[in-house]
């Protein structure tokens, strides 16, 4: 994690949310779920440190949105370093309120990961993120994601459903290739559309899209041969 001080957090313990946005108060958390003894906490002078873990893996993964250090300052969670738990055997993930985007390949190749929760505030999912997460089935994005980029839900075979956020403006190249989705419904927000964004979805049997001005790469909705039903309602289609 990459950490910042916030002196407006100024919490006496884990049950005074009297300072964090409504709604905030489940992401607090004790350790209860990552060891005390597995947590690495620095601080550097510009009021930024990690914390990380030391080879404990946890199935369940509840990330909170602050930490305490032992002089009693409060921390807040402001990103992830790329790939920070690829390849890990995390199942269920809760992502901490106030991150602006999911870091790139954050849970690339983690194989067991079943379900992702992000909370209002999040803008972006990054590249490969869920790249090869092939048990991925249940996702809740939040409606302030204006950007999937390239490959983030790439071969995430179980995927079979995925709500796209109110807000989402642009689907970068390959970022469901090769998803179980079998229907695509895409909000009058979207803008652009990459080359292979659906490619190899063979799942996929309807696509809907609502639109004000659309541009779609030629190549992308490549997608497999059991599609039965395009809509397509808007003005400008480029």
């Amino acid at each position: 994690y990459i950490i910042s001080f916030d002196k407006n957090l100024e919490l006496t313990d884990f049950t005074d949310t009297s300072t964090l946005p409504k709604d905030t108060d489940t992401m607090i958390y004790h350790f209860e779920n990552i060891p005390e003894d597995a947590i690495e906490f620095t601080v550097t002078k510009d009021n930024r440190g990690k914390v990380g873990f030391k080879g404990v893996e946890n199935e369940e993964l509840i990330i909170p949105c602050a930490f305490k250090d032992s002089d009693g300052k409060w921390y807040k969670v402001m990103d992830f370093e790329s790939g920070c738990f690829q390849e890990t055997n995390v199942k269920d993930v809760t992502l901490p309120y106030g991150i602006t985007k999911i870091s790139d390949g954050l849970f690339y190749g983690c194989k067991e990961l079943v379900s992702i929760k992000a909370f209002d505030g999040v803008t972006s999912i990054g590249y490969g993120s869920f790249n090869s997460c092939t048990n991925l089935t249940t996702t809740s994005i939040p409606n302030s994601v204006t950007l999937i980029h390239s490959g983030a839900f790439n071969n995430c075979t179980k995927l079979t459903s995925f709500v796209f956020p109110n807000s989402i403006e642009t689907i970068q190249s390959s970022a469901f290739s090769g998803a179980g989705i079998a229907e695509i419904n895409l909000p009058k927000s979207i803008k652009v559309i990459n080359s292979g964004a659906f490619q190899n979805c063979d799942n996929v049997q309807k696509i809907n899209i609502n639109y004000d001005n659309l541009k779609i790469d030629p190549a992308g909705f490549i997608i497999g041969k059991n599609i039965k039903e395009i809509n397509l309602l808007g003005n400008t289609l480029t």
